[in-house]
Formats: C-alpha cells, sequence, structure tokens
C-alpha cells in the first residue's frame, strides 16, 4: 500500500464520494477507506470503498478490519489510485476529532481523517506531531460526475 508522506492543506470530493457520505449517516459510527490522488499540496478523493465498522459498541466507535483495509488498497493500485484517507461519522457529534480520534489517528497518518457529523457537515483533518496535534484540511468544491 503506498501513501503519500506530504499531508495536503486542500482536498476535493468526487460528488459520488459526498453522495455515498451522506448515505451512509446512521444512528451507529459508519466507516470507510478513501481513495484518490495527492499532487503538491492537494487531494482528491475519487471513491470511497465503505468499510464493515467491526467495534463492539458501534454507537460511538468504529473499527476497520484488516480484510476492508486490504480490498481497498487492491481496488486503489488497480485503478492507479493510493489510499488517502479514513471517513467515519459522529452520529450525535460534531464534525471535529474526539479524544478517541486522536489515539487512533496517528496510526493512519499522514492520511486524511474525514468526519460526518450529525448535521451530514463535514471536518477533514490531518494528525500532526506525532498524534499530538490535528490540522484542518480545507475543503475546496467537489468535481461532478
Amino acid at each position: 500500500m503506498h501513501h503519500s508522506s506530504y499531508a495536503p492543506s486542500s482536498v476535493s470530493f468526487h460528488k459520488t464520494v459526498l453522495d455515498t457520505m451522506v448515505l451512509l449517516r446512521g444512528p451507529s459510527e459508519t466507516c470507510g477507506l478513501l481513495i484518490g490522488h495527492t499532487a503538491a499540496s492537494h487531494t482528491h478523493v475519487s471513491s470511497i470503498h465503505v468499510a464493515t465498522n467491526r467495534a463492539r459498541r458501534t454507537q460511538r466507535r468504529f473499527k476497520i478490519d484488516a480484510t476492508d483495509l486490504l480490498a481497498a488498497a487492491a481496488a486503489a493500485q488497480a485503478d492507479a489510485s493510493e489510499l488517502v484517507g479514513v471517513f467515519h461519522t459522529h452520529p450525535e457529534g460534531s464534525a471535529s476529532p474526539s479524544p478517541l480520534d486522536a489515539a487512533h489517528a496517528a496510526l493512519w497518518s499522514p492520511l486524511l481523517w474525514v468526519i460526518q457529523g450529525r448535521e451530514s457537515e463535514l471536518g477533514v483533518f490531518v494528525i500532526e506531531a506525532a498524534g499530538e496535534r490535528w490540522r484542518r484540511v480545507r475543503v475546496v468544491s467537489s468535481v461532478p460526475p
């Protein structure tokens, strides 16, 4: 699995990715892996691999199974793309990282950490300083289908 070592300052989403994320909203946390390209300081998310939430308490946690990670990595490779981010929802919260997110995001660094809040708003972040600090990534216009 290849991913860029440089965290972007902006991100755009293909319209079908945004539509899928809205459809995933529900009473439990849902999750997925984001596939796309990073060039210079911008990442474009072209597709989402919806993952099964393997957490025991899905209302406030998510866990992505290795099978989903491998499938997303294979899909990215087949498309000459790369794994660029992790997506999950906060069904009862905001689109900001929780303390639990901080504990896990460092494992996924430098991938984007995309959170959908209870009102379907999106927050996009990268974690820096060995998991000590979040940096917001600016969302720019999405690309139509």
